[in-house]
């Protein structure tokens, strides 16, 4: 159909427009989706001709896209909004993200058209994607660093470092609330002698293994740590000196019912002391050590409180 002369010049304005962009563009018309348009740039990336659908040029596809922003875009009497829609899309044809901006215009011969502006931010994507990465990678990284530095490295169970922390933190809601708190002090009998008769490497067994009956032993809401060498130190929070006493005996016939590896029999003497409010932390784990050497004294491989 030929134009008038106003509309074939309005024609050639838009069309130069769209043909100077560095950008894809392609214009259809809203009611049949057929392409009345397509510039420069897109026409290097694809072969096609108008009257063809844009759908089925542009992204390969046998009916409307289900995020085609058409309906957007016109009012109910079918006419441009004046609104542009700023969106992005990958396209599986070439493999290529799109930032898309798309909008409807009344074009020269009366239809009212949807062109769209295809910009390509696929190395956006990728840089996007490979900082995203680097984070991630970073903050697993970090996470490791931080268990690391709380973590003892043979027993896996948590270090002085991290029980001070928790002994800090507990000690200070146990003042705020008028909460109980307890601590048991657990020393393995005898463990030179272990290590002098069946080396350190057996020694190192008992200690892991030790470890893993104190987990099995004490409650969710406690605290495990090597204390140093073969002492170890449970964290009881609300917990009174009569429950906690019952926390260690359970952990001393653990002990002594074990097999350990090659070693056998292995006994633990264990100290408990109750927080007293407004001490210092130092002050309980003296009178948790006073009533673990009280145990020592009195034969071994038994439990004793402070007083």
């Amino acid at each position: 159909m030929n134009l008038p002369n106003e509309f074939d010049t309005e024609s050639n304005l838009f069309i130069g427009l769209f043909d100077a962009m560095p950008f894809s563009v392609y214009v259809a018309d809203v009611t049949t989706h057929e392409l009345i348009f397509i510039n420069k740039k897109l026409r290097e990336r694809i072969s096609s001709s108008a009257n063809q659908k844009c759908y089925k040029a542009i992204y390969q596809l046998h009916s409307p896209c289900i995020n085609c922003p058409i309906n957007k875009l016109i009012d109910r009497d079918g006419l441009p909004t004046g609104e542009t829609l700023i969106s992005e899309l990958f396209n599986d044809v070439d493999d290529h993200w799109y930032q898309l901006q798309d909008k409807c215009i009344c074009w020269p011969d009366g239809k009212v058209a949807k062109y769209s502006i295809g910009v390509d931010i696929t190395k956006q994507k990728q840089a996007q994607n490979l900082l995203a990465e680097a984070h991630a990678e970073l903050a697993l990284k970090a996470k490791a660093l931080k268990t690391i530095s709380i973590t003892d490295p043979l027993t896996q169970l948590f270090n002085r470092l991290k029980m001070d922390e928790v002994l800090e933190y507990e000690t200070s809601r146990a003042n705020r609330y008028a909460g109980n708190l307890s601590v048991i002090l657990l020393d393995l009998d005898k463990f030179k002698l272990v290590n002098d008769t069946f080396g350190h490497l057996v020694g190192d067994k008992v200690l892991c293994e030790t470890a893993t009956i104190l987990q099995n032993s004490v409650r969710k809401q406690d605290y495990v740590a090597r204390w140093g060498g073969e002492e170890f130190v449970v964290v009881c929070p609300e917990t009174n000196l009569d429950e906690t006493l019952l926390v260690a005996e359970k952990i001393r016939l653990a002990l002594c019912q074990n097999t350990f590896t090659e070693v056998k029999l292995v006994t633990g003497s264990l100290g408990v002391a109750s927080y007293i409010p407004n001490e210092s932390v130092n002050a309980l784990m003296t009178n948790a050590d006073k009533a673990l050497y009280q145990a020592k004294d009195n034969g071994r491989n038994r439990v004793c409180k402070a007083f």
